[in-house]
Parts: structure tokens; sequence; C-alpha cells
């Protein structure tokens, strides 16, 4: 029996989503390389996964559904975990972070009912995009550990802006060209490299 092509790119959600999920349990034991190992690993499917819809021209309300459930767990919960970790856990830090999470759900159930922004071939995301929270991420796990070491209330009003901001209608551009989601790769990866040195 021939296996329908939807099934491959959602094949890459369900292990995003999964990788996900086994990237936070892994942190949250203070297992900061292996949890970074399957982040990398979670957002490379994340990155694949439309990628192939696209090619495969299988695009569907339901893939794009799946992707952002996968993307719960990948940029909102996962980076809350790391910050919670490395901070600690205070009434405010989880205020906070309720916060960013519910802002990113929000922001991805929008997405799922409009979908992409723009006229002319041009496609834009409405609000900064959730992935935009492990750059965010990896810049303030740079500083941690140096002499401008944020403190938990600078992470917080990061936290509190980047939420405003994936809520918000400003138009963003939507990564196109490979140079562009490499960048994006290479942040994050980064950032998880200077997470294990500091650990």
């Amino acid at each position: 029996m021939r296996i329908p092509l939807l099934v491959y790119p959602l094949a890459l959600t369900g292990l995003a989503f999964s990788l996900s999920v086994t990237a936070i349990f892994t942190v949250v034991r203070g297992h900061f390389f292996l949890s970074f190992g399957f982040l990398l690993l979670a957002f490379t499917c994340d990155v694949l996964d439309g990628f192939l819809a696209r090619r495969l021209t299988v695009v569907s309300v339901f893939g794009r559904v799946a992707d952002s459930v996968a993307d719960v767990p990948l940029y909102l919960i996962y980076p809350v975990c790391v910050i919670l970790t490395m901070y600690g856990f205070s009434a405010v830090a989880l205020v906070g972070s309720v916060i960013f999470v519910c802002a990113g759900i929000f922001r991805l159930i929008r997405f799922s009912y409009k979908g992409f922004i723009g006229h002319d071939g041009t496609f834009m995301y409405q609000g900064l995009p959730v992935f935009a929270s492990l750059p965010c991420m990896g810049m303030l796990l740079a500083s941690y550990g140096y002499a401008l070491q944020p403190s938990g209330f600078v992470v917080q009003f990061v936290g509190v802006c980047v939420s405003l901001l994936m809520v918000s209608t400003i138009p963003v551009p939507k990564p196109t060209h490979p140079t562009q989601i490499a960048v994006i790769v290479s942040v994050a990866f980064s950032g998880g490299l200077i997470l294990l040195w500091i650990g």
C-alpha cells in the first residue's frame, strides 16, 4: 500500500515534538549537553517538515496546526525551563514564564488560523515568530557568566518584551533563503555551546 505523501512531513513534525519533550525532561535534570543535542535535532526537524511539505505540495491546515503544536515545547516551554533552571523558581519568574508561554500559544493559534500575511509573493509573519525565542535565549546565555550577566529582572523584562512582540501585529519577513535559516540555526547552536561552557 502506498504511503500518502502527507505522512512524511507529519512524521518529521511528530519527531520534532518528541525530541523537544525529551529535551525538556533532560534539561530539568541538569543535563544541558544532552538537552541541547535533542533541541538541535528537534529544530532541524521543525525546519525540514515545512520545507518537505512544500516540496511535496502537501501543505495543509492540519499540518500547520500540527507544526504549531510541536512548536510549543520547542520554542516556548524549553527556553522557560532553561531560564528557570539557571535563575531558580520565584513567584515573579513563574508569572513571567506563564505570560511568555501564553503569548506564544496565542501567536501560534493566530498563525494557524490566519497563516502568513502579505501580497505580491511576499510572505510575512504577523508578530514576532516563536522561533525567535532561541536567538533571544542564546543572547542571554552569551552574557551569563560575564560582567554583563543579566539579573533575573532583566531576563523577565526581555521575556515580557518578546511576549508583547509575539502578540503584536508587526509584520516580520519570513526567512526564505537557506542562509537565513542557517543563521538562525547557528545562533541557536552557539547559545547551546555557551550554555554547555558555563554549565
